[in-house]
């Protein structure tokens, strides 16, 4: 095979960067993507060794009763009685009770004595015209008289009747002035009263909200403790089922570790049975192969050997060494045509080249180890690189992927 195996670099064009070859038989994860059983077992162990950590490392938590102090009774307003101060005459003002009088009395009385006066001047006219006297000394001297005995009686009659509108009003003042006197002394009554049941509700109101309040304190308290107990108990509960989860999760890890290394020592073993297998069909048809190539001398010595004679070394027969190409004819002999396509292929390494042709291993991705057979060699051509040199050696097949004749190629490069 002309070319080494370390030679190139890491691939030609037409290999996708994102196929890069990796060392080593198992892959940790696919170039598709795929699911690694070893890193989630690795990850799970590493969760479950945390979980369990921080499980070991819980302290409870501690519950305390939080103590009150019973409320006071705030101090009651002190009662104040309103002062009550007596009224005197002296400061009174006594003509609201004069006016009335004076207007309706005196002047009343006054006013009947000057018709009266005014009457015994006409009856003394009269009777001086009468006698023929009226306007002399006698009639004169009479209406003198009646003149002041009418003032002397005008003089003792509105004297009298005011000293006794006055003393009238004097009582009727006082009348008041006691009136009122009651009327402070019983709102000064009503008022200590009023303030003294009204400081009673207020300290009776003020020892029922002591009463209440104390008793929500100690509600609130026994809620707390409760809600802390609980609390705690909840907490307990938590760290016992972090505890179980973490060693579920420990077991879960460990059961992914042991199916990975399962699976790896699948994988390995089904590499070293398809290696086998291919080396066993290289082999086959190297054979094969070295048959066709021998057979015109073994069919020649029979003759000679029947007649005792040798054949002549000296005669030239050009032979061909048979590269890869020609295995890989043999080999797409025994499957339905031979599947290169690079969209099949992952873990791609570079290998060398042969008359020309770069040559490639490779693992089959998802996709072909769906529809291409298990036994098939995987080593070769990329399809898509041997499409642009030699198109009538490349195939698409019904299921929409690049097939390689490997007969032809083998042909072409003899």
């Amino acid at each position: 095979m002309g070319g080494s195996a370390s030679g190139g670099k890491g691939g030609s064009a037409g290999v996708p960067a994102g196929n890069a070859p990796t060392q080593g038989l198992y892959a940790p994860m696919s170039a598709s993507g795929g699911f690694n059983v070893n890193q989630a077992a690795a990850g799970g162990l590493q969760s479950a060794m945390q979980g369990t950590q921080m499980g070991m490392g819980y302290q409870p938590q501690n519950v305390s009763a939080q103590g009150y102090k019973a409320a006071r009774v705030g101090q009651v307003d002190p009662i104040s009685a309103d002062r009550v101060r007596a009224g005197q005459i002296a400061s009174t003002d006594l003509s609201a009770y004069m006016n009335p009088y004076e207007t309706q009395v005196v002047d009343q009385s006054l006013a009947d004595l000057e018709r009266s006066r005014m009457m015994q001047q006409t009856q003394a006219g009269s009777q001086a015209s009468a006698a023929g006297a009226f306007g002399g000394s006698r009639h004169g001297i009479a209406e003198s008289e009646t003149n002041r005995a009418y003032l002397d009686q005008a003089a003792r009659t509105a004297s009298g009747l005011r000293q006794a509108g006055f003393q009238n009003a004097q009582q009727l003042a006082g009348q008041d002035i006691a009136s009122r006197m009651q009327a402070s002394m019983a709102n000064q009554q009503a008022n200590l009263a009023a303030g003294t049941t009204s400081a009673q509700l207020a300290q009776q109101a003020n020892i029922a909200n002591q009463g209440a309040l104390n008793q929500a304190r100690q509600y609130n308290a026994g809620n707390r403790m409760t809600a802390q107990q609980l609390n705690q108990s909840a907490g307990l509960q938590g760290a016992q089922m972090r505890l179980g989860a973490a060693s579920q999760m420990g077991q879960l890890g460990q059961q992914a570790f042991n199916t990975g290394r399962a699976i790896t020592q699948d994988q390995m073993q089904q590499g070293l049975m398809q290696q086998g297998l291919q080396q066993s069909l290289i082999d086959a048809a190297r054979g094969q192969y070295a048959g066709f190539i021998g057979a015109p001398a073994a069919s020649l010595g029979l003759p000679l050997a029947a007649l005792g004679a040798q054949p002549n070394q000296s005669t030239t027969t050009q032979t061909k060494n048979p590269g890869i190409f020609d295995y890989l004819s043999l080999a797409a002999s025994t499957y339905a045509g031979m599947q290169s396509d690079i969209r099949l292929k992952t873990n791609i390494k570079h290998l060398g080249k042969e008359n020309g042709h770069n040559v490639y291993s490779w693992d089959w991705n998802e996709a072909g180890k769906r529809i291409t057979d298990p036994k098939q060699p995987t080593v070769g051509v990329m399809a898509q690189e041997l499409q642009e040199t030699h198109p009538h050696l490349v195939e698409r097949g019904d299921d929409g992927y690049l097939r390689v004749d490997y007969s032809g190629l083998a042909a072409e490069v003899a």
